[in-house]
């Protein structure tokens, strides 16, 4: 299980870095993968697989998150 996960935004048909969530955090808001489809974001710093994520409590945090698969 990954420490934390970087979290994208999909803005203009790119996927940018604007932060991180724990692992932990992302199981609490009951965040689940929405599908077995990928897309990489690059950057100088990393590249990452990056996933929809959709939560089942939208009452407690954003509908959807663009979050990075862990490093390994």
């Amino acid at each position: 299980m990954c420490a934390m996960r970087s979290v994208y935004t999909w803005t203009g048909g790119v996927l940018a870095r604007v932060g991180a969530v724990s692992e932990p955090h992302l199981r609490a808001w009951e965040y689940e993968v929405a599908s077995d489809e990928a897309w990489m974001a690059s950057s100088e710093e990393q590249a990452d697989t990056v996933r929809l994520w959709r939560t089942r409590r939208p009452d407690l945090a954003p509908p959807e998150l663009w979050v990075g698969d862990c490093d390994g």
